[in-house]
């Protein structure tokens, strides 16, 4: 399993991965985003280079398969939004130690958020197989 840490960010609409991370993995290029032009928080445009699912698993044990859109940006971001669309509640905590959780409501399973640097962020631990398995579904 590869560690990744992702950063939560309220002003991405999507989750958002680097170009460089996981060349193994082919990325979906067929899907609805494809080439959609993103703006970067100075305005400089960002293209969509299309979907990778990552399959792994949190700090806590969840299996987990998030996807995110492939573009120019420097590290991993989690769109806020996007998660809260899919049925999850975000809490954001500024207790010593716990950034806060995000939680699916459905099941109640939470994933704990860290800050660190002032920011909020998650890890998770990604296997690299099971996620090319995604490579080609939409």
């Amino acid at each position: 399993l590869t560690k990744v840490t992702v950063m939560a960010d309220s002003g991405t609409a999507d989750c958002v991965l680097p170009v460089s991370y996981f060349k193994e993995i082919p990325a979906n290029t067929t899907g609805p985003k494809m080439g959609m032009r993103y703006s970067a928080a100075n305005g400089k445009p960002i293209f969509n280079q299309g979907m990778k699912t990552l399959v792994g698993k949190t700090k806590e044990g969840h299996k987990k398969r998030i996807d995110f859109e492939v573009a120019e940006v420097n590290k991993p971001l989690a769109g806020l939004r996007r998660i809260a669309q899919k049925g999850h509640r975000i809490v954001l905590d500024d207790a010593e130690g716990n950034g806060g959780y995000i939680e699916n409501k459905v099941t109640g399973e939470r994933m704990g958020l860290y800050v660190e640097n002032d920011v909020y962020k998650f890890d998770l631990w990604v296997d690299v197989g099971a996620s090319a398995g995604f490579a080609r579904q939409g």
